[in-house]
């Protein structure tokens, strides 16, 4: 189940900061320096959630932000801190079909090489998306260049131009 992150506040930032040097955290991240903690408090563009189990365990972080103009979803953050936990895959899965029916346009991206991608483009197929990849643009920390890779869901469908 999802629930507001500032509810779990400190626990979030614990386990982020178990995982900072991590390869798992540059696919959340995109960048091997600068290793900060994510901000969970809400504000009015960002959303903040937390994963839990039914024994109230922290899961998995989901943030993204609201552009309320142009009636979109974009910047997202997912971090499992329970590997393949299938409550977190769940909520995020639901999290995202809720986004897709209630906004214009939602938008994602990931890192070449994330374990998530084939999941992410059969979301995106069964939505009709579009998938942009861009290749080589972030180095990891052993030097090889991934790629950037970019999903877009709109709700409409896309226009002709």
């Amino acid at each position: 189940m999802l629930v507001p992150a500032v509810l779990h506040k400190d626990e979030v930032l614990k386990k982020f900061s178990e995982f900072i040097y991590s390869y798992d955290y540059f696919f959340y991240t995109g960048y091997v320096g600068g290793h900060r903690l994510p901000n969970v408090d809400d504000s009015d563009d960002w959303e903040h959630w937390v994963s839990v189990d039914s024994d109230g365990n922290v899961l998995g972080y989901l943030a993204y932000f609201v552009d309320h103009v142009n009636d979109s979803v974009n910047r997202f953050g997912m971090f499992s801190f329970i590997r393949d936990s299938p409550v977190f895959v769940l909520d995020c899965y639901r999290r995202l079909e809720f986004l897709v029916k209630n906004y214009r346009r939602v938008e994602w991206r990931m890192i070449g090489g994330n374990p998530v991608e084939s999941a992410y483009d059969a979301f995106c197929e069964k939505h009709h998306g579009r998938k942009h990849v861009l290749s080589a643009v972030v180095k990891d920390r052993n030097g090889i260049y991934r790629d950037d890779v970019v999903y877009e869901v709109l709700r409409d469908g896309f226009p002709v131009h």
